[in-house]
This record gives structure tokens, sequence and C-alpha cells, in this order.
């Protein structure tokens, strides 16, 4: 998989270029993508508290995208450790250029899967307090990723500072 930003070719399934840490489905990093799956999720909380749906069809639901936010976040994990492996000495420009972005998607990821936690623990019923704490969880979560995301579009091509380095 060829990295838009900066032509490294990725092992296929990548999720982050390991040269540049950009997203590779340039169709994934925008809000939009990621407040959809935020709505999808919250929705299927609705549905599961007003029993519009069964709580193993939900807790299934939410096992997959929890899967889904784990795999990304080892994958965002393994491309910190090539992009630092490849930069050696110069690994300062990679925390100058793409640390905040990369600190706020790793926290982003992590509160989506604490949420997902949450959200798994609740076993229908009147207390919707695990759907109410997860929620809020997502929420933080999407907030980060959000801004992770603009900080992207904000800055443009991200590969821009490796251009330095050569």
């Amino acid at each position: 998989m060829t990295c838009y930003f900066c032509g490294e070719d990725n092992p296929e399934l990548s999720l982050f270029c390991r040269r540049c840490l950009a997203l590779l489905d340039p169709f994934a990093a925008t809000p939009e993508y990621v407040n959809e799956n935020f709505d999808k999720i919250r929705n299927s909380a609705v549905q599961v508290y007003e029993q519009t749906i069964a709580v193993p069809e939900y807790r299934e639901f939410l096992e997959n995208f929890y899967l889904l936010v784990q795999r990304s976040l080892s994958e965002l994990e393994r491309g910190v450790s090539l992009a630092e492996e490849e930069m050696g000495e110069e690994k300062e420009l990679l925390d100058e250029q793409v640390g905040e972005q990369v600190g706020m998607t790793r926290v982003g990821l992590q509160l989506y899967l604490e949420g997902l936690e949450i959200l798994a623990a609740y076993r229908g019923g009147e207390d919707k307090t695990p759907i109410l704490s997860g929620l809020e969880k997502l929420e933080e979560g999407n907030h980060l990723l959000n801004r992770a995301v603009m900080m992207i579009e904000e800055e443009g091509d991200s590969s821009v500072f490796l251009d330095q380095l050569t």
C-alpha cells in the first residue's frame, strides 16, 4: 500500500505509513468518517437500551469496533517505532512535526477502547450508567480524533518535514 503523502511502499493492510505516519486511507482521515463511527456506536447503544436490538447482537457489534480500534492503535504504535528507527538521530524532527497529532490520535483511540469496554458491560435493564459512561469516553476520544484529523488537514502534506532531511 503506497502512501499518498510520501510515496513510501507499506505492507498491505497497514493503516499508517511507516515513514511519515500518515493515515493510508485518505477517505478515513476526515471528521465525517470519525463522527459517522461515533454515531453508529451511539445509535446501537440507544437501540439496545430501548430493546430494539438484542444484547448479544449489540455486544458483537461493539466487539467488532473494538478490534478495529485496537488494530488502529497497534498500527499507529508500529508506525511510530518504524519512523523513529528510520529517523535515528533526527527523531526530534519527527516529534516536532507530528508529535502532537500522533499523541492526540493515540489518546483518542485509547479513550475509544475504554468507552467500548464500558459499553460492553451493559447487560440490559433499567441501569443505563454503562451506556452513559461509555458514550462519554467515546465522545472524548471522538473529539481528540477529530482534532488530530483537522491538524492533518490544516498542515497539508505531512511529508514536507521529510524533505528537510534529504
